[in-house]
């Protein structure tokens, strides 16, 4: 099985026993001069021959890809496909596009909208969606609080379960309705905080979902349709990082659900340096590592293996680890980039020369598609257009599709009715349950101040018991140190009759008690006298 030429220098990718090698294929050219038109050519060739066809990636928002499923219209399209024998024709093409609350109330495509359980999502989503590195904090909150919820949990459940394992004391913040009922105090829960900013989007963008969820990918459908072309576009997402969070998702879904597999499977990703730029920043770092391994490692899975066709409008525009793992590469009309280009493959002067006139049209107009291929350099190829349509400039796919496909056109109301359904519904569980942990909070609270209080009630009492004891006491004490100094000092009774041990017989006391009594009895007659 390899790449080979054949008549006329026209790229042939199967054997002489109709076989396709896997192989991960880059694309450069300009906007404008066939790069769309060559992928589309490679992956009819692929979805022919049995491959799964796969399209991830919409970064144009324009559906360029589900053109497949109307005629060529174009003079330069048509004039091609009789030159090379191939009969204008349709490929058959599902569409699907991740959940959200924009999708308008008009009557629309036949459109599989879809979403993602939220127990689905491992480390490299959350990495992406939290804008950190894979290790951190945030990220393994996130990881393992989507392992352990359960499939009734959506978004507003996933968060609270966040905040409760966080949580080490009640707080007396106010919960946000705007952020998921969530309380967050200042400076106690950052990570919390952090990571329900983060997650705001998908309010409005509601693509993240319980695990038995009604709209989640089918996986096992989706991997084992081969006879049409798949294709995935975000056109009424409006955040750039959740469409490159789709793409990262239905890649990292087609490895961990190959179970399901039973084709080869071809993966068109256009556009490339969208996800893989040469220096990337903030979340597209982590974004374009994951990318990078997913597409290394892809090619080997079981079942036939995987193969992409990943296209850019200049090779110094993407991750320059894409170029080293591409095991074919084509270069077409690349512009002011050729210098670079030639720089990187040490092409000499015959090569660089052949790159600034790519452009040039031959006399049937094909100049659009002529290609060099890198390694086998002697001659140009011209990659073969596909039989179907191609999305030209100025085409709308809507109106397209109206006019070929009227009958199919729906309009989605009832299903963003059922999804809104669906958010209240945890939204309303969450409620519940908040109320719930707010009253027993309260009824705590409360509880622990009535103990309070008791405390210091029964507390008071026993001061007060303990003061009027002290009192009695002291009066009782009081009225002896009288009786002791009355009797000393009775005018009736004679010395030995008021001796201190007479007296303390006489009351209870000791010898020395008596003696200290009378003491200070009279040191209190004496002070009462003074004053």
């Amino acid at each position: 099985m390899e790449f080979r030429t054949q008549i006329n220098n026209y790229l042939m990718l199967d054997d002489f026993d109709g076989k396709i090698d896997n192989q991960q294929i880059l694309i450069v050219a300009k906007s404008g001069h066939g790069k769309g038109l060559s992928a589309e050519g490679i992956m009819e060739k692929f979805h022919n021959a049995g491959y799964l066809v796969l399209c991830v990636s919409d970064p144009k928002k324009e559906w360029e890809l589900a053109f497949s499923m109307f005629k060529p219209k174009s003079k330069y399209h048509l004039r091609h496909l009789r030159k090379i024998g191939k009969i204008p024709s349709t490929i058959p093409v599902r569409l699907y596009h991740p959940f959200s609350f924009n999708i308008p109330k008009d009557y629309l495509p036949n459109i599989n909208f879809f979403t993602f359980s939220l127990k689905e999502f491992q480390r490299e989503e959350w990495s992406t969606i939290v804008e950190a590195e894979s290790d951190t904090e945030s990220v393994g909150i996130l990881l393992n609080t989507s392992n352990n919820i359960t499939k009734e949990d959506g978004l507003h459940s996933f968060l609270h379960n966040i905040e409760s394992s966080l949580s080490s004391k009640s707080s007396k913040s106010k919960r946000d309705p705007k952020n998921f009922l969530l309380q967050v105090p200042p400076g106690t829960r950052k990570s919390i905080s952090e990571i329900s900013r983060k997650l705001q989007p998908f309010q409005k963008n509601y693509f993240l979902a319980k695990d038995n969820g009604a709209l989640n990918l089918n996986w096992k459908e989706l991997l084992q349709d081969q006879k049409n072309l798949h294709v995935f576009s975000t056109y009424w997402l409006d955040d750039e990082k959740l469409d490159d969070l789709v793409v990262l998702a239905l890649l990292n879904g087609i490895i961990r659900n190959k179970k399901y597999k039973k084709h080869p499977i071809l993966i068109m990703l256009p556009e490339i340096s969208r996800q893989c730029p040469p220096n990337p920043k903030g979340y597209k770092i982590m974004l374009s590592k994951t990318i990078r391994n997913l597409l290394k490692t892809i090619r080997n899975i079981t079942k036939g293996g995987c193969s992409s066709v990943v296209d850019s409008q200049d090779l110094t525009g993407i991750d320059d680890e894409i170029r080293k793992t591409s095991t074919e590469i084509f270069l077409g009309e690349v512009g002011a980039d050729n210098e670079r280009v030639a720089k990187v493959f040490n092409y000499g002067k015959r090569l660089r020369e052949q790159l600034r006139n790519m452009g040039e049209s031959d006399n049937h107009g094909d100049g659009r598609n002529k290609y060099i291929w890198v390694g086998h350099e002697e001659d140009l190829l011209t990659l073969f257009f596909s039989s179907a349509g191609h999305k030209e400039q100025g085409d709308d796919f809507f109106d397209s599709y109206k006019k070929e496909y009227s009958k199919d056109m729906k309009n989605y109301n009832n299903l963003k009715e059922q999804m809104k359904k669906s958010y209240l519904d945890d939204e309303n569980k969450v409620r519940e349950k908040v109320k719930r942990i707010d009253k027993e909070e309260k009824e705590k609270i409360e509880k622990e101040k009535r103990e309070k209080e008791k405390s210091k009630s029964d507390d008071s009492k026993e001061d007060k018991k303990s003061s009027r004891i002290k009192e009695i006491e002291a009066k009782n004490r009081l009225d002896k140190m009288k009786l002791c100094y009355e009797m000393k000092n009775d005018p009736k009774l004679n010395e030995k009759e008021k001796s201190f041990r007479k007296i303390a017989l006489k009351y209870g006391l000791t010898h020395d008690t008596v003696k200290k009594y009378i003491q200070e009895y009279e040191k209190i007659g004496d002070e009462d006298g003074n004053k």
